[in-house]
């Protein structure tokens, strides 16, 4: 595991939004983790652990 993927789990662990951030951006990931951390701190970790551990999509070749 890299340096910069040991940061992104201790920052969804610690700060969820945050996490997403980082990953994804300001986009629509990172406003529901801020929602999901809201309504419950665990809620929130486990949406940014899922998003940081599913695999990004590869552009189709043609």
């Amino acid at each position: 595991m890299t340096e910069t993927r040991f940061a992104e789990y201790l920052a969804a662990l610690l700060v969820p939004p945050l996490a997403v951030f980082w990953v994804k951006g300001a986009g629509r990931e990172f406003w529901l983790a801020c929602l999901l951390t809201l309504l419950g701190y665990l809620p929130g970790v486990g949406f940014a652990l899922i998003t940081l551990l599913k695999p990004e999509p590869k552009p189709a070749t043609a």
